[in-house]
């Protein structure tokens, strides 16, 4: 994957397709990304959860998308109470960086002039020594899955809701260390409406038009499966989950292959259960 991203930022033709600005390779535990989408102020992230060998692949890759909006776009205002609080804190203070060079590492390096100009008030990414401090449910968006054979091709699919949901099943308040309210819930209330499928749909499009160009890929197939999908109850002690006619659940999939012709194996899913193929 880093191989990948070095060589899309290295022509533009592929970075464009990408549709990115920027991208920071990371590493805690798992290697991830944040990566800066040439449409939006925010940023995504990439989480690498793991990598395995199945029949008829080389390897499937499984990725976590998260999205970490800017307080003036229309996504942010689908976060929760808490998501806000912990967006406008220091955890999203990253220093500008010493000598005008990588902010997302504070790291000084001779760019060319005015290279980052645009995030040296703040990179809209969680700062290095904080992010192991924010819930593994915030800001989170959807999965992603990869899987290659060489010489034959790939599957990209990408798993996810219209909607992230949470509604307030009982009146409660939440409050700080201190024992202060900082907010009312009321019962009825939707603390958050998070568009999962439109947030990811950027990433897991940009991804499969340059790793097609990437790999010279020569066909490519796209099919999409829907089914209910399911919302979030809290009360204030426990979150539960219910099903929900108003909200989709989405699978979307690009077979792409070297040459008509080339037969990629099946990836096994039980996720595509009750689900039907959109025509």
């Amino acid at each position: 994957m880093n191989h990948f991203w070095l060589v899309l930022f290295s022509e533009d033709n592929l970075r464009k397709a990408a549709g990115l600005r920027y991208i920071s390779h990371m590493g805690d535990e798992q290697p991830y990304w944040y990566l800066w989408h040439a449409a939006h102020i925010g940023v995504y992230e990439l989480d690498l959860l793991g990598a395995q060998s199945i029949d008829g692949y080389d390897w499937l890759a499984e990725f976590v998308i998260k999205y970490y909006p800017d307080k003036d776009e229309p996504w942010y205002e689908g976060l929760s109470f808490l998501e806000k609080r912990c967006r406008a804190s220091d955890v999203f203070q990253t220093p500008p960086s010493a000598g005008g060079g990588c902010p997302c590492h504070s790291l000084s390096h001779n760019h060319e002039e005015h290279r980052f100009a645009d995030l040296a008030e703040g990179t809209g990414a969680p700062s290095y020594a904080c992010r192991s401090i924010i819930p593994p449910d915030f800001f989170y968006t959807g999965h992603l899955y990869i899987a290659f054979k060489d010489t034959v091709g790939s599957i990209i699919r990408l798993k996810t809701q219209t909607s992230w949901q949470v509604a307030i099943t009982k009146n409660h308040s939440i409050r700080n260390g201190d024992g202060q309210a900082l907010t009312f819930f009321k019962k009825g209330a939707v603390d958050r409406n998070y568009p999962g499928f439109a947030i990811s749909n950027f990433i897991y499009q940009g991804l499969v038009r340059s790793w097609s160009s990437f790999h010279q890929y020569g066909v490519n197939r796209e099919q999409i499966w829907r089914g209910e999908g399911a919302t979030f109850l809290n009360d204030g002690r426990d979150i539960k989950t219910e099903p929900s006619r108003n909200i989709e659940r989405i699978i979307a999939q690009t077979e792409l292959v070297c040459r008509e012709g080339d037969v990629l194996a099946l990836v096994p899913d039980g996720d595509l259960e009750g689900m039907h193929l959109e025509n």
